[in-house]
């Protein structure tokens, strides 16, 4: 198999952050490149270090190549411009300002190469008042809204487990690095991206102005002061080998559990059916669940949830998520070679195609390990390792390493992998194209056909992905999140629905007409009212399918097949369409039916037991995030768009299968691949991080206001000394080196605690930023939209509806494009809104749309009532 990036070029500049973007494109078959100082990336120390390899780096740069460049130099800075005169994407998370002043600013960068997509990560941005503040994942945690909600009532906020924040900025920046490279593809300009990892924090992690679960419909406040209780959301129970966690939402889920309870008289009303009526009565009806709980185990909990339709899932710890049968057999979790003579089990990667998962192929390379390859000293003709064999290892075209075959043994020997072979030299007739989809090495299954950019065909002004059209049958947060990726730039997404089966998105708070999360999550697409459990139903959906690029779903694994529309057939009917299948756990392994919302998957992968104080066990306190849902929806529209780069060489669709718990893995593989090499050393930190003091959150004045400060190094450290006017502290033997103040991190957490206690957070930490000190202020969601550098970067618009009594604010972008402009905010539309619309649109006519219309199969809203777009030639619906 032949990955969808396979022919792309990429040049990583990353250094820690944004790390992950380049590891999940060369996943997906990108050829990257990482360009580092002779000195190396400071990432490559980055804690924790195991027998000299860092755990972060390895894991994150995985899958690529790299070489040394001496930007300081002329002779480095001509190399950067060589090369980049080959790439298609340039990836690089510099401080702002800095390659500029090293004399490789972008514009002079994309003036040699205008084709050329740069993509620039930063902490805050390109611009506004934060550009040049320090970044780490507390600032990060703290100042998008996520710590305000994390946490026990009357307790110190809580920061959720660590990698969760570069994971997601990683992948919203790949989205973004797409987005252009597609647009690219068609247009033939290239683009300058600025992505910001607060705003896609803010947007993209678990949004308070986005879409929200289920649960968020019983909710009775969203801005408290304090912490919110949050133990009642997804509720966690102890049983007889440890924890379980309930998920039950719909009214068929209480239903269940009210019979397993033995249907008890005090709840027997219909009210109950409810989410806040279940909320409300949480301290009489949870003690009844507690007590049937109690003499089971997991698995008998498990088993039995899923036979009565309760979603029930463990909480597990790291070492029980390592040894677990189901990560093992669907290829979540492999074991792999990380460094020279270091194996450890890890997350494979995020994504399968064709039941091929798309991974971990070979460890991070060496400091300048490729700077003497042939193939690297001139202008193209990297090893590339964007083929895969039918085990869904790499494959052997041309210049692909055999050691980047997966499962294969990796060696090293004078700074080249062991077992490679010699790529063809410049000049033989044989070098790959520079440009584009181009350059697949001689001897790969595709060698003979022209893997050159088409001639541009698109308009420069036009949405990147307009022309596309998209099957919506996703539901509730994920598939509303993955959807609207692509119609907020310019697919047509046709979100189809059935009245009887209702998305649990569109349940609303008691007096509302229509739920805000309907707002947010399907702006701009359409809604076709469809019955698929009807012969019929299925004929019109096929039609729709037999001239359609992508469909998208998030059904319980085999529920596509089970309605006649798997991707066989469906790719029988359409072989260029894309199809994508999503589900909690995948569609392998021991636990592919279990029933499965965010919050079990959290607790199933280790998340939840990470998200706690240090001293209580039992409280988890990840009850008010809907994490993966969102980040796992923007992964999955990375490798559909992946997918649909790589179909304009092949001409053939996917299909994708993308499991929710594989995401949450693969941001907590540090923690992972650290527990499997020191059993035991891994635990709920806390507030502390373990690699550096002072850190934490620390209260300042007036009512639950908090500010985080972080100090890693030295330099910081001599800073933070000054804004503390106390420079005798720099000389302080106790704290003159990182080990030290880690040892003595009660003290010094002491006097920073003393410094805060009455200062304005806000205040303190644009203070201690000023002098280079990472710090934020804890901000509550209303804060955002007045935040000083989210209004400078206009990172909000507003979404309207007419069900709506006012507009909401939202997300205005993904990032900052020179050529793409921000999406428009067309409003959601309502269930079976433009049924009539599509359905001519496919051909039908006004006879067969209301026969369909009177026997339930179509199910037009009220307002539809005409049909307002060109109608598309085409049979009728047989």
């Amino acid at each position: 198999m032949t990955l969808p990036l396979h022919g792309v070029r990429v040049l990583d500049l990353t250094d820690g952050l944004g790390e992950s973007c380049g590891r999940y494109l060369a996943d997906l078959g990108a050829d990257v490149v990482r360009i580092e100082q002779p000195g190396g990336s400071y990432s490559r120390s980055a804690e924790p270090v195991v027998d000299g390899v860092s755990i972060p780096f390895a894991l994150r740069n995985a899958n690529k190549h790299a070489i040394t460049a001496d930007l300081t130099t002329e002779a480095g800075r001509e190399r950067l411009r060589e090369l980049a005169g080959t790439a298609d994407i340039l990836i690089e998370s510099q401080p702002p300002g800095r390659l500029t002043g090293l004399g490789v600013s972008p514009d002079e960068m994309r003036s040699g190469a205008p084709s050329l997509v740069w993509v620039s990560i930063s902490g805050f941005g390109q611009d506004g008042p934060y550009r040049h503040w320090q970044t780490t994942e507390p600032v990060l945690y703290a100042m998008s809204g996520v710590l305000s909600r994390s946490g026990a009532p009357g307790a110190e906020p809580l920061l959720p487990p660590a990698g969760l924040i570069e994971e997601t900025v990683g992948v919203h920046a790949a989205w973004a690095a797409l987005l252009a490279y597609h647009r690219r593809l068609d247009t033939g300009a290239g683009d300058m991206v600025d992505l910001s990892a607060f705003e896609a924090i803010v947007h993209g992690f678990d949004p308070g102005f986005g879409t929200q679960g289920s649960a968020a419909a019983g909710r009775s406040e969203d801005f408290p002061r304090g912490r919110p209780d949050a133990a009642n959301f997804y509720p966690v129970f102890p049983c007889r080998d440890g924890q379980v966690r309930i998920c039950m939402l719909a009214k068929r889920q209480w239903r269940g559990m009210f019979e397993w309870l033995g249907s008890p008289a005090e709840f027997a009303d219909p009210k109950y059916d409810t989410i806040p009526a279940r909320f409300a009565a949480a301290d009489t009806l949870h003690p009844l669940i507690e007590k049937l709980f109690a003499e089971h185990t997991q698995a008998e909990l498990v088993a039995e949830g899923a036979r009565r339709g309760v979603p029930v899932g463990g909480v597990h710890t790291l070492t029980e998520v390592l040894e677990t049968e189901h990560f093992a057999a669907s290829g979540a979790l492999m074991d792999a070679e990380i460094g020279s003579g270091l194996r450890a089990r890890v997350p494979s990667g995020y994504v399968s195609f064709d039941g091929r998962r798309a991974g971990f192929r070979t460890p991070a390379p060496e400091l300048g390990e490729y700077d003497d390859a042939a193939p690297l000293r001139g202008a193209s003709g990297y090893p590339t390792g964007g083929a895969t064999d039918e085990h869904g290892s790499s494959g052997t075209g041309a210049g692909v390493p055999e050691s980047m075959i997966a499962g294969g043994e990796s060696t090293r020997s004078g700074g080249v992998r062991s077992g490679s072979r010699t790529p063809a030299p410049a000049g033989t007739g044989h070098e790959p194209a520079r440009t584009g989809e181009a350059r697949l090495g001689v001897g790969s299954a595709d060698s003979a056909v022209d893997r050159r950019d088409p001639a541009p065909t698109g308009a420069a002004d036009s949405a990147p992905l307009a022309g596309l059209r998209v099957l919506d049958l996703g539901v509730i947060v994920f598939g509303a999140e993955l959807s609207r990726q692509f119609a907020d730039y310019g697919a047509d997404v046709i979100k189809i629905e059935n009245a009887n089966f209702p998305d649990g998105l569109r349940q609303s708070r008691r007096g509302s007409a229509l739920a805000a999360s309907v707002a947010w999550g399907h702006r701009n697409k359409r809604s076709l009212g469809l019955d698929l459990r009807s012969a019929d139903g299925i004929a019109v959906f096929r039609r729709l399918a037999a001239d359609a690029d992508v469909v998208l779903a998030n059904f319980k694994p085999g529920t596509l097949a089970s309605m006649g529309l798997s991707y066989d057939v469906l790719a029988e009917l359409n072989p260029r369409l894309v199809v994508s299948e999503s589900s909690a756990f995948g569609s392998a392994g021991p636990w592919r039916a279990r029933l499965g919302y965010g919050p079990l998957v959290r607790a199933s992968c280790g998340v939840s037991a990470l998200w706690r104080y240090p001293a209580d066990a039992e409280l988890l306190c990840d009850g008010q995030t809907v994490y993966p849902d969102h980040i796992a929806a923007q992964v999955t529209a990375v490798a559909v768009l992946a997918t649909l780069i790589g179909r304009r060489r092949t001409g053939r669709g996917t299909h994708i299968e993308v499991a929710q718990a594989d995401t949450s893995l693969v941001h907590l593989g540090t923690q992972l691949v650290t527990e499997a090499l020191r059993p035991g050393t891994v635990t709920a930190p806390g507030n502390a991080d373990p690699y550096a003091a002072p850190s934490g959150v620390y209260a300042c004045a007036g009512d639950d206001e908090w500010c985080v400060v972080t100090v890693h190094d030295d330099h910081q450290w001599a800073a933070l000394c000054g804004v503390l006017d106390r420079p005798e502290l720099v000389s302080d033997n106790r704290f003159a080196t990182a080990a030290y103040r880690i040892a003595n991190r009660a003290e010094l957490d002491r006097i920073v605690a003393a410094w805060l206690r009455d200062r304005n957070p806000q205040e303190a930490a644009a203070e201690l930023q000023a002098e280079g000190v990472p710090a934020g202020a804890m901000l509550r969601l209303p804060q955002l939209l007045t935040d000083p550098q989210l209004t400078a970067r206009r990172s909000y618009t507003r979404v309207e509806h007419d069900q709506l009594p006012m507009s909401l604010p939202a997300a205005a972008r993904a990032a900052v494009f020179t050529g793409v402009a921000d999406p428009p905010t067309r409003q959601a539309p309502l269930a079976g809104e433009h049924t009539r619309e599509i359905c001519t649109e496919l051909g039908m006519d006004s006879a067969a749309i209301e026969a369909l219309i009177g026997s339930g199969v179509l199910q037009p809203s009220g307002t539809d009532t005409a049909p307002t777009r060109e109608a598309k030639a085409g049979p009728p619906v047989r």
